[in-house]
């Protein structure tokens, strides 16, 4: 990101922002600006025809801003908004005699933010990447990365 400010007098008038990045394939981004030594009401235009300070539910792309305060100073500010891919994983079932175990494998250093099991009677109170003892049915696993990005996976028990 990047930000100019330009006037007469204008000096120290300037935008800071704080920026979150998507989910790949959603529209979970943000760009919070908080303006700073600009005088009155301020004109704010984003180069996609928005006219509010922030913005919510932002794909993946560049975004650019200009503010103009009362006194004819402009600040611009230039944004890029990311897609995170989510964690890479796998789940695999591994069946012994009278005995089922459900094994998460998550590729890479990335260590998720929550993992939720869920079978078809609701929440498993399992904490890791093993459910140990599965009975027959199905599961999903929801696996969420530090971005609060989900990954979710299926699998079934056949004994």
């Amino acid at each position: 990101m990047w930000f100019t400010s330009y006037g007469q007098n204008c000096n120290g008038f300037e935008l800071k922002s704080a920026v979150s990045n998507t989910c790949l394939d959603h529209q979970t981004g943000s760009i919070e600006i908080t303006i700073e030594n600009g005088y009155g009401n301020y004109s704010i235009q984003w180069d996609d025809g928005e006219i509010s300070r922030d913005r919510y539910n932002l794909k993946e792309g560049k975004y650019n801003v200009l503010v103009t305060d009362v006194r004819g100073c402009t600040a611009t500010g230039s944004f890029q908004i990311k897609s995170n891919v989510g964690l890479k994983s796998s789940i695999s079932v591994i069946t012994t005699v009278g005995n089922s175990e459900i094994v998460l494998t998550i590729v890479g250093n990335e260590i998720p933010e929550s993992v939720t099991w869920i079978s078809g009677s609701g929440v498993l109170n399992v904490q890791g990447t093993r459910l140990k003892n599965a009975a027959t049915g199905n599961y999903n696993v929801i696996i969420l990365d530090k971005y609060h990005c989900s990954t979710i996976l299926e699998t079934e028990v056949n004994q």
